[in-house]
Protein backbone atom coordinates (compact mmCIF):
# COMPACT_ATOMS: atom_id res chain seq x y z
CA UNK A 1 0.00 0.00 0.00
CA UNK A 2 1.33 3.59 -1.00
CA UNK A 3 2.66 5.53 1.82
CA UNK A 4 0.39 8.70 2.98
CA UNK A 5 0.88 12.16 0.81
CA UNK A 6 1.35 15.81 2.13
CA UNK A 7 0.40 18.11 -0.49
CA UNK A 8 2.36 21.51 -0.96
CA UNK A 9 0.86 23.96 -3.49
CA UNK A 10 2.94 27.17 -4.36
CA UNK A 11 3.63 29.12 -7.89
CA UNK A 12 7.02 30.03 -6.18
CA UNK A 13 9.90 27.05 -6.52
CA UNK A 14 11.95 27.99 -3.76
CA UNK A 15 9.07 28.09 -1.70
CA UNK A 16 8.25 24.57 -2.30
CA UNK A 17 11.80 23.19 -2.60
CA UNK A 18 11.78 24.93 1.20
CA UNK A 19 8.74 23.47 1.96
CA UNK A 20 9.70 19.60 0.59
CA UNK A 21 13.07 19.65 2.37
CA UNK A 22 11.66 20.25 6.05
CA UNK A 23 8.82 18.64 5.29
CA UNK A 24 10.76 15.55 3.97
CA UNK A 25 13.50 15.83 7.00
CA UNK A 26 10.87 15.58 9.93
CA UNK A 27 7.90 13.02 8.25
CA UNK A 28 9.52 11.59 5.01
CA UNK A 29 9.83 8.09 6.63
CA UNK A 30 5.88 8.05 6.78
CA UNK A 31 4.47 10.28 4.54
CA UNK A 32 5.41 11.15 0.33
CA UNK A 33 5.41 14.57 0.49
CA UNK A 34 4.19 16.25 -3.29
CA UNK A 35 4.64 19.61 -4.89
CA UNK A 36 2.87 21.48 -7.60
CA UNK A 37 2.95 25.48 -8.51
CA UNK A 38 -0.79 25.72 -8.93
CA UNK A 39 -4.30 25.06 -7.77
CA UNK A 40 -5.51 23.29 -11.10
CA UNK A 41 -2.20 20.79 -11.11
CA UNK A 42 -3.54 20.53 -7.31
CA UNK A 43 -6.73 18.98 -8.39
CA UNK A 44 -5.39 16.93 -10.98
CA UNK A 45 -2.75 15.23 -8.55
CA UNK A 46 -5.62 14.37 -6.25
CA UNK A 47 -7.87 12.48 -9.15
CA UNK A 48 -4.64 10.22 -9.64
CA UNK A 49 -4.66 10.06 -5.75
CA UNK A 50 -8.02 8.75 -5.65
CA UNK A 51 -7.79 6.66 -8.97
CA UNK A 52 -4.37 4.74 -7.00
CA UNK A 53 -6.20 5.03 -3.13
CA UNK A 54 -3.42 7.10 -2.03
CA UNK A 55 -4.51 8.93 1.26
CA UNK A 56 -4.28 12.21 1.85
CA UNK A 57 -4.21 13.82 5.71
CA UNK A 58 -2.85 17.47 4.34
CA UNK A 59 -2.91 20.03 2.29
CA UNK A 60 -0.74 23.16 2.36
CA UNK A 61 -1.63 25.80 -0.24
CA UNK A 62 -0.36 29.61 -0.62
CA UNK A 63 -3.05 32.29 -1.01
CA UNK A 64 -2.07 34.48 -3.87
CA UNK A 65 -1.67 32.45 -7.14
CA UNK A 66 -2.14 32.57 -10.83
CA UNK A 67 -5.57 31.46 -11.47
CA UNK A 68 -6.79 29.71 -8.49
CA UNK A 69 -6.17 31.56 -5.43
CA UNK A 70 -5.43 29.28 -1.96
CA UNK A 71 -8.85 29.90 -0.45
CA UNK A 72 -10.58 28.41 -3.61
CA UNK A 73 -8.29 25.54 -3.70
CA UNK A 74 -9.21 24.55 -0.72
CA UNK A 75 -12.88 24.83 -0.84
CA UNK A 76 -12.64 22.47 -4.27
CA UNK A 77 -10.28 20.03 -1.89
CA UNK A 78 -13.15 20.51 1.18
CA UNK A 79 -15.59 19.58 -0.94
CA UNK A 80 -14.35 16.82 -2.49
CA UNK A 81 -12.02 15.29 0.29
CA UNK A 82 -13.91 16.67 3.65
CA UNK A 83 -11.70 14.99 5.75
CA UNK A 84 -8.31 16.19 5.10
CA UNK A 85 -6.81 19.09 6.59
CA UNK A 86 -6.04 22.51 5.11
CA UNK A 87 -3.25 24.58 5.78
CA UNK A 88 -3.05 28.09 4.72
CA UNK A 89 0.67 29.35 4.00
CA UNK A 90 1.15 33.07 2.75
CA UNK A 91 2.10 36.29 4.26
CA UNK A 92 -0.38 38.71 2.19
CA UNK A 93 -3.48 37.06 2.77
CA UNK A 94 -6.58 39.50 3.26
CA UNK A 95 -9.06 38.53 5.98
CA UNK A 96 -11.68 37.76 3.08
CA UNK A 97 -9.35 34.89 1.75
CA UNK A 98 -8.95 33.77 4.58
CA UNK A 99 -12.48 34.05 5.58
CA UNK A 100 -13.69 32.35 3.02
CA UNK A 101 -11.16 29.36 3.91
CA UNK A 102 -12.41 28.93 7.28
CA UNK A 103 -16.16 29.23 6.43
CA UNK A 104 -16.34 26.63 3.70
CA UNK A 105 -13.05 24.83 4.07
CA UNK A 106 -12.58 24.50 7.38
CA UNK A 107 -9.08 25.57 7.56
CA UNK A 108 -7.22 23.75 10.09
CA UNK A 109 -4.43 26.50 10.12
CA UNK A 110 -3.11 29.61 9.19
CA UNK A 111 1.17 29.95 9.02
CA UNK A 112 2.91 33.30 7.81
CA UNK A 113 5.44 33.88 5.36
CA UNK A 114 8.05 33.48 6.26
CA UNK A 115 7.79 30.58 8.88
CA UNK A 116 9.49 28.93 11.43
CA UNK A 117 10.48 25.33 11.00
CA UNK A 118 9.69 24.48 14.06
CA UNK A 119 6.38 26.30 14.12
CA UNK A 120 5.70 24.04 10.64
CA UNK A 121 6.68 20.91 12.08
CA UNK A 122 4.45 21.36 15.47
CA UNK A 123 1.51 22.51 13.44
CA UNK A 124 1.90 19.23 10.69
CA UNK A 125 2.59 16.97 13.82
CA UNK A 126 -0.34 18.15 15.66
CA UNK A 127 -2.79 18.12 12.29
CA UNK A 128 -1.78 14.14 11.18
CA UNK A 129 -2.41 13.31 14.56
CA UNK A 130 -5.62 15.30 14.38
CA UNK A 131 -6.69 13.53 11.35
CA UNK A 132 -5.55 9.77 11.99
CA UNK A 133 -7.48 10.42 15.54
CA UNK A 134 -10.50 11.16 14.21
CA UNK A 135 -10.14 8.68 11.52
CA UNK A 136 -10.05 6.15 14.44
CA UNK A 137 -13.05 8.14 16.45
CA UNK A 138 -15.32 7.16 12.68
CA UNK A 139 -14.18 3.85 12.37
CA UNK A 140 -15.33 3.44 16.17
CA UNK A 141 -18.58 4.94 15.59
CA UNK A 142 -19.02 3.00 12.48
CA UNK A 143 -18.50 -0.03 14.82
CA UNK A 144 -21.15 1.05 17.55
CA UNK A 145 -23.53 1.55 14.46
CA UNK A 146 -22.96 -1.63 13.05
CA UNK A 147 -23.47 -3.34 17.40
CA UNK A 148 -26.49 -1.45 17.30
CA UNK A 149 -27.95 -3.04 14.32
CA UNK A 150 -27.12 -6.34 15.29
CA UNK A 151 -29.08 -5.89 18.64
CA UNK A 152 -32.20 -6.09 17.30
CA UNK A 153 -31.19 -10.16 15.77
CA UNK A 154 -29.68 -11.14 19.19
CA UNK A 155 -31.06 -13.00 22.05
CA UNK A 156 -31.36 -11.54 25.57
CA UNK A 157 -27.39 -13.27 26.30
CA UNK A 158 -26.42 -11.25 23.65
CA UNK A 159 -27.55 -8.52 24.45
CA UNK A 160 -26.25 -8.32 27.35
CA UNK A 161 -22.95 -8.91 26.32
CA UNK A 162 -23.22 -6.46 22.91
CA UNK A 163 -23.74 -3.57 25.54
CA UNK A 164 -20.75 -4.31 27.88
CA UNK A 165 -18.77 -3.95 24.79
CA UNK A 166 -21.01 -1.00 23.38
CA UNK A 167 -20.29 0.90 26.68
CA UNK A 168 -16.74 0.43 26.76
CA UNK A 169 -16.51 1.63 22.80
CA UNK A 170 -18.43 4.45 24.23
CA UNK A 171 -16.08 4.81 27.30
CA UNK A 172 -12.96 4.84 24.58
CA UNK A 173 -14.74 7.66 22.20
CA UNK A 174 -15.11 9.57 25.02
CA UNK A 175 -11.23 9.15 26.22
CA UNK A 176 -10.06 10.05 22.78
CA UNK A 177 -12.01 13.13 22.59
CA UNK A 178 -10.49 13.98 25.67
CA UNK A 179 -6.88 13.35 24.99
CA UNK A 180 -7.85 15.42 21.67
CA UNK A 181 -8.64 18.49 23.69
CA UNK A 182 -6.00 17.90 26.02
CA UNK A 183 -3.32 18.13 22.99
CA UNK A 184 -5.03 20.62 21.38
CA UNK A 185 -4.41 22.96 24.28
CA UNK A 186 -1.01 21.33 24.67
CA UNK A 187 0.34 22.59 21.74
CA UNK A 188 -1.45 25.49 21.93
CA UNK A 189 0.85 26.43 24.96
CA UNK A 190 3.65 25.03 23.18
CA UNK A 191 3.31 27.78 20.20
CA UNK A 192 2.35 30.40 22.63
CA UNK A 193 5.69 29.75 24.35
CA UNK A 194 7.70 29.34 21.57
CA UNK A 195 7.09 32.76 20.03
CA UNK A 196 7.69 34.86 23.09
CA UNK A 197 11.07 33.77 23.19
CA UNK A 198 12.07 34.09 19.71
CA UNK A 199 10.11 37.86 19.60
CA UNK A 200 12.51 38.61 22.95
CA UNK A 201 15.59 37.32 20.86
CA UNK A 202 14.90 38.48 17.68
CA UNK A 203 13.95 41.91 19.04
CA UNK A 204 16.83 42.74 21.29
CA UNK A 205 18.97 41.52 18.30
CA UNK A 206 17.72 43.78 16.21
CA UNK A 207 17.80 46.71 18.26
CA UNK A 208 21.73 46.02 19.43
CA UNK A 209 23.02 45.49 15.26
CA UNK A 210 21.47 48.61 14.45
CA UNK A 211 22.54 50.86 17.42
CA UNK A 212 25.52 49.04 18.31
CA UNK A 213 27.69 52.32 18.24
CA UNK A 214 25.05 54.18 20.73
CA UNK A 215 24.80 51.74 23.47
CA UNK A 216 27.65 51.82 26.41
CA UNK A 217 29.44 48.67 27.57
CA UNK A 218 26.33 48.47 30.57
CA UNK A 219 23.88 48.82 27.95
CA UNK A 220 24.93 45.85 25.59
CA UNK A 221 25.85 43.59 28.81
CA UNK A 222 22.22 44.27 30.18
CA UNK A 223 20.74 43.52 26.92
CA UNK A 224 22.70 40.21 26.46
CA UNK A 225 21.71 39.18 29.57
CA UNK A 226 18.15 39.29 28.67
CA UNK A 227 19.02 37.70 25.58
CA UNK A 228 20.89 35.00 27.51
CA UNK A 229 17.53 34.69 29.53
CA UNK A 230 15.48 33.98 26.56
CA UNK A 231 17.85 32.18 24.68
CA UNK A 232 17.83 29.68 28.12
CA UNK A 233 13.99 29.34 28.32
CA UNK A 234 13.51 28.26 24.97
CA UNK A 235 16.10 25.71 25.05
CA UNK A 236 14.36 24.72 28.36
CA UNK A 237 11.37 24.63 26.52
CA UNK A 238 12.63 22.75 23.31
CA UNK A 239 14.08 20.31 25.64
CA UNK A 240 10.95 19.43 27.81
CA UNK A 241 9.03 19.25 24.55
CA UNK A 242 11.36 16.69 23.08
CA UNK A 243 11.35 14.75 25.88
CA UNK A 244 7.71 15.14 26.15
CA UNK A 245 6.99 13.93 22.37
CA UNK A 246 9.74 11.14 22.91
CA UNK A 247 7.60 9.87 26.10
CA UNK A 248 4.43 9.75 23.82
CA UNK A 249 6.20 8.15 20.82
CA UNK A 250 7.19 5.56 23.06
CA UNK A 251 10.96 6.34 21.93
CA UNK A 252 12.61 6.65 25.35
CA UNK A 253 14.16 3.53 26.53
CA UNK A 254 13.81 2.26 30.07
CA UNK A 255 17.08 0.62 31.18
CA UNK A 256 17.28 0.64 35.22
CA UNK A 257 20.21 -0.30 37.07
CA UNK A 258 21.45 0.15 40.61
CA UNK A 259 21.80 4.22 41.09
CA UNK A 260 23.27 6.01 44.54
CA UNK A 261 21.02 8.54 45.17
CA UNK A 262 23.55 10.02 47.26
CA UNK A 263 25.92 10.85 44.19
CA UNK A 264 23.11 11.84 42.46
CA UNK A 265 22.40 14.37 45.13
CA UNK A 266 25.93 15.54 45.64
CA UNK A 267 26.03 15.90 41.47
CA UNK A 268 22.85 17.84 41.23
CA UNK A 269 24.36 19.86 44.58
CA UNK A 270 27.32 21.01 42.41
CA UNK A 271 24.87 21.82 39.31
CA UNK A 272 22.85 23.83 41.17
CA UNK A 273 25.16 25.80 43.69
CA UNK A 274 26.34 28.43 41.56
CA UNK A 275 22.42 29.66 41.12
CA UNK A 276 21.64 28.93 44.65
CA UNK A 277 24.57 31.44 45.89
CA UNK A 278 23.52 33.66 43.26
CA UNK A 279 20.33 33.92 44.82
CA UNK A 280 21.36 33.71 48.17
CA UNK A 281 19.66 30.63 49.05
CA UNK A 282 20.70 27.76 51.02
CA UNK A 283 21.42 24.40 49.51
CA UNK A 284 21.62 21.06 51.01
CA UNK A 285 20.96 17.17 51.04
CA UNK A 286 20.47 15.01 53.76
CA UNK A 287 20.62 11.69 51.61
CA UNK A 288 22.23 8.97 53.51
CA UNK A 289 25.55 6.86 52.34
CA UNK A 290 24.77 4.04 50.68
CA UNK A 291 21.32 4.58 49.87
CA UNK A 292 20.53 3.04 46.29
CA UNK A 293 17.92 2.37 44.24
CA UNK A 294 17.10 0.35 40.71
CA UNK A 295 15.37 2.86 38.09
CA UNK A 296 16.68 4.28 35.09
CA UNK A 297 19.41 6.98 35.50
CA UNK A 298 18.72 9.60 33.23
CA UNK A 299 15.00 9.45 33.81
CA UNK A 300 15.69 9.78 37.58
CA UNK A 301 18.06 12.64 37.52
CA UNK A 302 16.11 14.60 35.14
CA UNK A 303 13.41 14.45 37.77
CA UNK A 304 15.93 15.64 40.71
CA UNK A 305 17.17 18.50 38.65
CA UNK A 306 13.76 19.79 37.17
CA UNK A 307 12.51 19.81 40.67
CA UNK A 308 15.52 21.32 42.47
CA UNK A 309 15.52 24.26 39.78
CA UNK A 310 12.05 24.53 40.17
CA UNK A 311 12.94 24.85 44.16
CA UNK A 312 15.40 27.64 43.43
CA UNK A 313 12.98 29.48 41.20
CA UNK A 314 10.49 30.28 43.99
CA UNK A 315 12.77 30.49 46.69
CA UNK A 316 13.56 34.05 48.03
CA UNK A 317 17.40 34.78 49.64
CA UNK A 318 18.01 33.57 53.05
CA UNK A 319 15.80 30.49 52.58
CA UNK A 320 16.81 27.17 51.80
CA UNK A 321 16.12 23.84 48.96
CA UNK A 322 16.93 20.58 50.94
CA UNK A 323 17.12 16.97 49.16
CA UNK A 324 15.78 14.22 51.04
CA UNK A 325 15.42 10.23 50.86
CA UNK A 326 14.30 7.76 53.25
CA UNK A 327 12.52 4.41 53.27
CA UNK A 328 9.02 4.79 52.35
CA UNK A 329 8.04 0.82 52.93
CA UNK A 330 9.91 -2.90 51.91
CA UNK A 331 9.79 -2.16 48.14
CA UNK A 332 9.82 1.78 47.64
CA UNK A 333 12.59 5.00 48.66
CA UNK A 334 10.70 8.29 48.81
CA UNK A 335 12.79 11.02 47.38
CA UNK A 336 11.86 14.58 48.25
CA UNK A 337 12.93 18.47 47.06
CA UNK A 338 11.79 20.61 49.59
CA UNK A 339 11.71 24.01 49.53
CA UNK A 340 10.70 27.24 52.36
CA UNK A 341 9.77 29.65 49.82
CA UNK A 342 6.04 31.32 48.88
CA UNK A 343 3.95 27.95 48.17
CA UNK A 344 1.64 27.04 46.27
CA UNK A 345 -2.28 28.31 46.70
CA UNK A 346 -4.61 25.33 47.16
CA UNK A 347 -6.34 25.90 43.88
CA UNK A 348 -3.71 25.63 42.17
CA UNK A 349 -2.39 22.15 43.29
CA UNK A 350 -4.23 20.26 40.82
CA UNK A 351 -3.60 22.33 37.81
CA UNK A 352 -0.12 21.48 38.13
CA UNK A 353 0.34 17.82 36.81
CA UNK A 354 -2.62 17.91 34.47
CA UNK A 355 -1.67 18.55 30.75
CA UNK A 356 -5.22 20.20 30.28
CA UNK A 357 -4.68 22.93 33.09
CA UNK A 358 -1.57 25.52 32.04
CA UNK A 359 -0.31 27.33 35.20
CA UNK A 360 3.45 29.31 35.23
CA UNK A 361 4.10 32.10 37.69
CA UNK A 362 6.96 33.47 37.79
CA UNK A 363 10.03 33.06 40.13
CA UNK A 364 11.21 35.13 43.06
CA UNK A 365 13.89 36.11 40.74
CA UNK A 366 11.74 37.19 37.48
CA UNK A 367 12.43 33.34 36.29
CA UNK A 368 9.74 32.27 33.58
CA UNK A 369 8.42 28.99 33.47
CA UNK A 370 7.04 26.67 31.05
CA UNK A 371 4.53 25.16 32.70
CA UNK A 372 5.62 21.35 31.23
CA UNK A 373 8.56 20.63 33.48
CA UNK A 374 6.06 18.91 36.18
CA UNK A 375 4.08 17.35 33.89
CA UNK A 376 7.43 15.56 32.65
CA UNK A 377 8.54 14.53 35.67
CA UNK A 378 5.43 12.64 36.62
CA UNK A 379 5.30 10.91 33.62
CA UNK A 380 9.04 9.55 34.23
CA UNK A 381 8.32 8.34 37.79
CA UNK A 382 5.66 6.43 36.35
CA UNK A 383 7.67 5.07 33.72
CA UNK A 384 10.00 3.83 36.42
CA UNK A 385 6.60 2.48 38.45
CA UNK A 386 6.61 5.71 40.86
CA UNK A 387 3.81 7.67 41.99
CA UNK A 388 4.78 11.48 42.44
CA UNK A 389 2.73 14.04 44.65
CA UNK A 390 3.02 17.82 45.50
CA UNK A 391 2.45 19.01 49.51
CA UNK A 392 2.52 22.57 50.17
CA UNK A 393 1.17 25.75 52.56
CA UNK A 394 1.03 28.99 51.49
CA UNK A 395 4.09 30.87 53.61
CA UNK A 396 6.00 28.31 54.69
CA UNK A 397 7.19 26.29 51.62
CA UNK A 398 6.09 23.31 49.32
CA UNK A 399 7.72 19.37 48.79
CA UNK A 400 7.66 17.42 45.63
CA UNK A 401 7.94 13.46 46.71
CA UNK A 402 7.97 11.00 44.34
CA UNK A 403 8.84 7.11 44.79
CA UNK A 404 11.11 4.62 43.37
CA UNK A 405 11.79 0.97 43.60
CA UNK A 406 14.11 -0.09 45.90
CA UNK A 407 17.69 -1.60 44.59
Amino acid sequence: MSKPAILCVDDEKMILVSLKEELKRNFGDSYTIETVESGEEALELINEFEEDEVELPIVIADQLMPGMKGDELLINVHHRLPKTLKILLTGQAGAEAVGNAVNYAKLYRYISKPWQETDLTLTVNEALRSYFQDKKLEEQNAELQKLNLELEKWNVTLEQQVRERTAELEAQKIELAELNASKDKFFSIISHDLRSPFNALLGFTQILSENLERYSLEDIRQKVEKIHTSAERLFALLENLLTWSRIQRGAIEYSPEVIDLWELAEDNIELFLPNAEHKQINLFHHIPKGMRVYADYSMINTVIRNLTSNALKFTSAGERVDLLARPYDEQWVEVAVADTGRGIPPEVLPKLLRIDAHHTTEGTGGEKGTGLGLILCRELVEKNGGTLWIESELGKGSTFRFTVPKA
